[in-house]
C-alpha cells in the first residue's frame, strides 16, 4: 500500500454500547499494533470515535479515506486486519458487513443499508470525531454556529430564527421551541436559568445517552446559543446516574470549554458570560417531568408541581427556567449555521427537520436511527431496519416510550409526525420504536408499560398511585385465567379517573398502554377473559401445545430440547405431549422444523 503524504484514520466506536462488548481491547489492540509499526505509524493514526448507532454490530472500526467498515471486532481480527488490509491492501472480506436482503458483503460505511438510508443531521459527525477532543469538534465546525450569533446585537432575532425553522422539542412534549425562547426572553427577572433534561428513562430509549457520549460539544453549544439568545447566564445538564460514560464525557467537555473561554466570563471575548454546571439525579423517572426535575435539582424530593405557574416564568428557585431536552438542544447549530430555510425544508408542513429514534425488539438491525419527520414506519422497519426476525410476522409497534401506545401492524403504512400521530390517537414521546411480533401477548405488554409506570411513580397523587396498582391487579388476574366479564369495563373507569384527576403527565399517561390493548386488540383480551387462552402462548396458565399427528415426521428434536421429558415418541414415528408434565416453555413449539406442534 502506497504512503499518503496525510495519515488516514482508523476509528473505533467509543460509545458505551461498543465499550461494553469489547471496544476498548480492540482499540488498544489498534493502538498497539499501529505504534509499534514505524511504517504503519506514519500512514495511519488510531482515533476514538463517537456513536455511529449500530450498536449491535459492534465494536467496530471505520479505516482509510474509503471509510472501511469492519464489525463485530476482537483483538484477534486486529491482527488480521492489520497484516493484510494495512500492510498488503488486501480488504478482509470476512470481517465486513454482510447485507442479507442484497446478498453481499458491504465494504463502505456509507453504503451500509442502516446508515445510508437515513437523513442524519444530528448524527452526521459524531462517528467520525472524538468525542474527548476540542480541536476535533472544532475542525469539523465546531463552535462556528456560536461564533456566528455572538455578533448579532438583537437577540430576538435568534429566537425568531429557532421559530421560524419548525424546531419542536424532542422530549416527548412537541412544543415549539422557538416559541419558549421567544416567552423565556422576556422574562426580565435574574437569574434565568437554562436546563438540559438528560434524564431518559422509558424502556428501549438511548438517544440523549449516546449524542452525550459522542458528541457532548455540540449539546454544550446548544445550549450557549440559548441562553445568548434569551439573555440567560446560567446552565445546568440535569443527567441521571447510571450514564457513567455521558457524565465522564461532559465533565472533560466542560473542563475545555472553560479552558478554551467558551464558557465562563467573555464568551469568546464577548460581553457575554455563561456557566454551565452538570447535576446528577438517582435513576427516579419522574424527574424526567420538568417540575419533578427542579425539585430534584434544589435537593427536594422529586414530586411534581402544580401548574401553571410554569417554569419559565417561575421555575429553579423560584426564577425563570427553560428546559430542553439533550436532542432539541443538539439541533440548533444546524439551524444556526445552515440557516431556518435549509433545516424547515426538511420534514412535513409542522414537523420539521429529523427525529432520532431507537428502534429495537424483533428486527434485524436495531440501533439509533435517524430520519426525516414525515417518513412512515414501513421505511424505519423494513428499509433502514431490515424487517423482521425469524418465522414472525409483525404484529404491533410500540411508540413513544412507557406512556406510549402500542399500535396494530396495519398502521405500518402512517406517517411519523408530529400532527399525525395525535391524528391517530398517539404521540411520538422521546422516539423509542419497539417491533413486535405475533409471539408477543398484547395483555402480558400492557402489564409491563403499566407495572414500569406503578414502579416510576412518585406516589404523590392518588390517583396514580393507586390507580396504576389496580390495573395491574385486574391484568395480573385475567394472565392467571381468572378474568371477569366485567374487567375491561372496569379498566376504562379507573383510566378515566387516573387521566382527568392526576397531577402530571405520568399519571394521565400511564394508561396509554392498557387503552391501547381496549382499542386496538381486544379480541385477544376478550380470549384471555373468557376463551382462558393466550394466542401468543406467553401466559403459560392460558396455553397448552399438541403435535399435529399429520404433520409430525418423529425427527427427535422436540424431545431433545423438552427439559422436562414431557415428549414421549420414538424416532420416525408420531411424538405426543404430556400435559400433566409440559411446563408450557414452548421450546418445542420454536425448534419444530415442519411446524407440527399448535398451541392454543
Amino acid at each position: 500500500m502506497t504512503k499518503k503524504s496525510k495519515k488516514e484514520n482508523i476509528i473505533i466506536c467509543s460509545n458505551s454500547g461498543c465499550f461494553s462488548s469489547g471496544g476498548v481491547e480492540v482499540f488498544i489492540a489498534f493502538l498497539d499494533q499501529i505504534f509499534n509499526d514505524p511504517d504503519l505509524c506514519s500512514q495511519y493514526e488510531v482515533k476514538k470515535g463517537g456513536c455511529h448507532g449500530f450498536c449491535e454490530v459492534g465494536p467496530t472500526a471505520i479505516i482509510g479515506n474509503d471509510k472501511i467498515f469492519y464489525i463485530q471486532l476482537t483483538p484477534e481480527k486486529v491482527e488480521t486486519i492489520v497484516e493484510k488490509h494495512l500492510k498488503k491492501g488486501e480488504v478482509v472480506e470476512k470481517y465486513l458487513y454482510y447485507d442479507v436482503i442484497n446478498q453481499k458483503k458491504v465494504y463502505s460505511y456509507d453504503n451500509i443499508p442502516f446508515i445510508k438510508h437515513q437523513q442524519r443531521l444530528i448524527l452526521k459527525d459524531s462517528p467520525f470525531i472524538d468525542p474527548e477532543s476540542f480541536s476535533d469538534y472544532q475542525s469539523s465546525g465546531g463552535f462556528t454556529a456560536l461564533n456566528k450569533i455572538l455578533k448579532e446585537t438583537d437577540t430576538k432575532s435568534i429566537c425568531q430564527t429557532i421559530l421560524d425553522s419548525g424546531l419542536r422539542g424532542r422530549g416527548g412534549g412537541g412544543y415549539y421551541t422557538g416559541e419558549k425562547w421567544l416567552k423565556f426572553s422576556e422574562q426580565i427577572s435574574q437569574p434565568k436559568y437554562i436546563i438540559c433534561n438528560g434524564d431518559e428513562g422509558d424502556p428501549g430509549t438511548f438517544m440523549d445517552r449516546s449524542l452525550l457520549e459522542g458528541d457532548p460539544f455540540r449539546v454544550l453549544e446548544g445550549m450557549i446559543i440559548a441562553g445568548y439568545a434569551t439573555m440567560a447566564t446560567n446552565g445546568i445538564i440535569y443527567l441521571r446516574k447510571e450514564y457513567s460514560l455521558a457524565i465522564q464525557r461532559l465533565n472533560l467537555a466542560l473542563e475545555k470549554c472553560y479552558q478554551q473561554k467558551i464558557l465562563g466570563q467573555s464568551v469568546f471575548n464577548s460581553p457575554f458570560s455563561f456557566d454551565i454546571k452538570l447535576e446528577i439525579g438517582h435513576g427516579a423517572y419522574i424527574c424526567g417531568e420538568e417540575t419533578a426535575l427542579l425539585a430534584s435539582i434544589e435537593s427536594q424530593r422529586g414530586n411534581p408541581r402544580v401548574k401553571p405557574p410554569f417554569p419559565l416564568e417561575k421555575g429553579l428557585f423560584n426564577s425563570p427556567t427553560l428546559i430542553n431536552n439533550v436532542e432539541t438542544f443538539a439541533n440548533i447549530v444546524d439551524i444556526i449555521t445552515q440557516g431556518c430555510e435549509v433545516y424547515s425544508a426538511i420534514g412535513t408542513e409542522e414537523s420539521k427537520g429529523t427525529k432520532i429514534f431507537t428502534l429495537s425488539g424483533n428486527i434485524k438491525n436495531s440501533g439509533l436511527v435517524e430520519v426525516p419527520l414525515g417518513v412512515n414506519f414501513q421505511h424505519i422497519i423494513e428499509t433502514i431496519g431490515g424487517g423482521y426476525q425469524g418465522r414472525t410476522q409483525l404484529k404491533a409497534i410500540q411508540i413513544g416510550g412507557a406512556s406510549g401506545s402500542i399500535l396494530p401492524a396495519e398502521f405500518i403504512t402512517e406517517e411519523v409526525s408530529y400532527e399525525n400521530l395525535i391524528k391517530i390517537g398517539t404521540s411520538m414521546g422521546a422516539g423509542g420504536i419497539v417491533i413486535l411480533d405475533n409471539d408477543t401477548c398484547m395483555v402480558e405488554i400492557a402489564r409491563y408499560y403499566t407495572a414500569f409506570a406503578q414502579e416510576e411513580s412518585c406516589g404523590f397523587c392518588v390517583p396514580c398511585r393507586e390507580g396504576t396498582q389496580k390495573i395491574i391487579g385486574i391484568l395480573d388476574r385475567i394472565i392467571r385465567g381468572k378474568g371477569l366479564d366485567y374487567d375491561i369495563v372496569k379498566i376504562k373507569t379507573i383510566a378515566q379517573v387516573m387521566y382527568e384527576t392526576s397531577m402530571c403527565g405520568l399519571g394521565k399517561e400511564a394508561i396509554n398502554p392498557v387503552m391501547s390493548l381496549i382499542k386496538y386488540f381486544e379480541n385477544e383480551l376478550k380470549e384471555h377473559i373468557f376463551q382462558k387462552k393466550c394466542r401468543a402462548g406467553v401466559c403459560a396458565r392460558l396455553v397448552r401445545y399438541y403435535i399435529l399427528e399429520k404433520k409430525c415426521i418423529g425427527c427427535g428434536a422436540c424431545k431433545l430440547r423438552c427439559p422436562v421429558d414431557a415428549i414421549s415418541g420414538i424416532k420416525n414415528q408420531k411424538h405426543a405431549i404430556d400435559g400433566s408434565l409440559c411446563i408450557k416453555c414452548g421450546q418445542c413449539y420454536k425448534i419444530c422444523p415442519v411446524q407440527a406442534i399448535e398451541r392454543g
